[in-house]
């Protein structure tokens, strides 16, 4: 995990000494210089590009140092319950939405949400609201000990404390790593997007919603096929 932090941070001094030799020139030809602040975020949107562009391992390492891969979804193990979570943005509607399903150990739906957000956030913003929306419900359900997964690499690293969160949510990760103190137990994982699939329908459900849509005790092919055939049908 150290190795990690380190190569995380020699990432990102690498991107700002490469974005400091890049406004230099960019100042040599008219262009604007840019502060240390915007230079700092300025790279760091670049490194977080990069590293989204270039997503190919996933892994799930707890807060507690657990060091545990995981290239499919599975049913949780250890009694602990699977929260996954994923954003969707609607420019077109100035809204953004993010959808939260949880399961039980036998892959069971426990509980699921759609909750509708009336802005249009940045993607990476969207899929941090979606983690925070995650832990917030899977609380109000009553759980203590669960997985929060979702398909972002970068908000979930930077909840795993393995790299520098983004500016732009910096105050979501540690509002979250905080509220994480009132449950017993909660790891956060990385799941390739096909397999955040139905947290995903959940995003992207287009009924028209005020705030939030919550299903209990649901059967996972029943919910996943109502949510896949409102997506089409809306979109027809």
């Amino acid at each position: 995990m150290v190795d990690r932090c380190h190569d995380s941070m020699v990432a990102l001094m690498g991107t700002i000494a490469w974005r400091l030799w890049g406004n230099r020139n960019e100042v040599r030809h008219g262009g604007k210089r840019l502060g240390e602040l915007e230079l700092c975020h300025d790279a760091s949107i670049w490194l977080l590009q990069f590293q989204e562009a270039n997503e190919a391992t996933t892994a799930m390492v707890p807060m507690q140092s657990e060091l545990v891969f995981q290239r499919t979804w599975l049913p949780p193990s250890n009694q602990l319950y699977n929260v996954n979570v994923d954003g969707a943005v609607f420019k077109d509607r100035n809204e953004s939405r993010v959808g939260v399903i949880i399961r039980d150990v036998n892959g069971l739906v426990v509980a699921a949400m759609c909750k509708n957000f009336h802005m249009p956030l940045g993607p990476l913003e969207v899929e941090a609201k979606a983690f925070e929306s995650g832990l917030l419900f899977a609380k109000d359900v009553g759980l203590q000990k669960f997985i929060l997964e979702g398909d972002s690499i970068n908000v979930v690293h930077a909840l795993q404390g393995l790299s520098p969160p983004s500016v732009s949510v910096m105050s979501l990760i540690y509002g979250i790593q905080s509220s994480c103190n009132d449950v017993r137990k909660v790891l956060f994982s990385h799941v390739c997007r096909n397999r955040n699939r139905l947290a995903h329908l959940l995003a992207k459900h287009v009924i028209s919603i005020v705030d939030f849509m919550v299903w209990m005790e649901e059967n996972s092919y029943f919910l996943e096929q109502a949510l896949y055939h409102n997506v089409m049908f809306s979109s027809v």
